[in-house]
């Protein structure tokens, strides 16, 4: 009997060593959240938010993307019933499109290996040597403007930045917390200027000259000071369309690169044309 108690004994203190491993080592995972289940097919938080942040998506609700990807997988898996994948033609074009999405994944591979970011001397010298090919088609302003929700502390702002310049006014109010917007050097077109009365305050400012305070729909109290004015067809200074200069030599760099790869591949390949 006793050797029976101590056997029961010892199976029992094993299993709960086995337990206690056995919890041990699943404490730290944490079970993904089920959005969504279609046959053997489960759609988890992490899956859903991966496919809220797609182009295609980023208008629609969180009940449309999951809609749409309960949509695809019974469809998929009618598509498997009805022998679709066995289909000569399905197969020719999953083919095509298995190749096509290999070479773009190729493609962005080789253009992230090699692209570099452009260091200032290389933007400006691309800059001096295309000006022409940088004007822009609409006016545009280049435009200091803050924002309060306490008038008298936008007042005063003026009063400082009237007595100063825009970066020592800027630095006496840091941190202030009725500050609501404080942005130096903010070029717009004229398309993009936010409100009529920012556009017409802008549209009778001098160079240089700062507006009077004046009140917004969003109950804060502004003042706008006018840097710059280019008309249509101009080409403003580098400063102002660095990001825009950058985004076109960055596309030319990404068009020579991709024209030296298929060369590489071509003469890689052995590329012969039959006339």
């Amino acid at each position: 009997m006793n050797a029976y108690i101590k056997l029961r004994k010892a199976k029992l203190i094993f299993l709960f060593v086995i337990a206690i491993f056995f919890f041990g080592c699943k404490k730290e995972e944490i079970p993904e959240t089920i959005i969504a289940k279609v046959g053997e097919r489960f759609l988890t938080e992490k899956q859903l938010d991966s496919l809220l942040t797609f182009t295609k998506n980023k208008n629609k609700f969180r009940e449309e993307v999951i809609r749409d990807w309960m949509d695809s997988e019974v469809l998929y898996l009618e598509a498997q019933k009805a022998d679709i994948l066995m289909d000569e033609d399905y197969l020719q074009l999953a083919d095509e499109s298995s190749k096509m999405l290999a070479n773009a994944f190729l493609i962005k591979k080789y253009l992230s290996d090699n692209v570099t970011k452009a260091d200032e001397s290389a933007l400006l010298e691309y800059y001096n040597n295309h000006k022409n090919e940088l004007s822009i088609t609409s006016k545009a302003f280049v435009y200091n403007h803050a924002a309060f929700n306490d008038e008298a502390k936008a007042i005063l702002f003026r009063e400082t930045l009237l007595g100063s310049d825009w970066g020592k006014a800027a630095n006496v109010f840091s941190g202030d917390q009725s500050i609501v917007d404080l942005t130096k050097e903010k070029f717009v077109f004229e398309y993009d200027v936010p409100t009529k009365t920012i556009h017409v305050i802008l549209s009778n400012l001098l160079e240089g000259e700062t507006s009077i305070i004046f009140p917004t729909e969003k109950n804060t109290f502004d003042v706008i000071q006018l840097i710059k004015f280019y008309e249509a067809l101009s080409t403003p200074d580098f400063i102002h369309i660095k990001k825009s200069v950058e985004d076109r030599y960055l596309m030319i760099e990404k068009s020579r690169l991709y024209d030296n790869l298929m060369s590489t591949l071509y003469s890689k390949y052995d590329v012969l044309i039959y006339r």
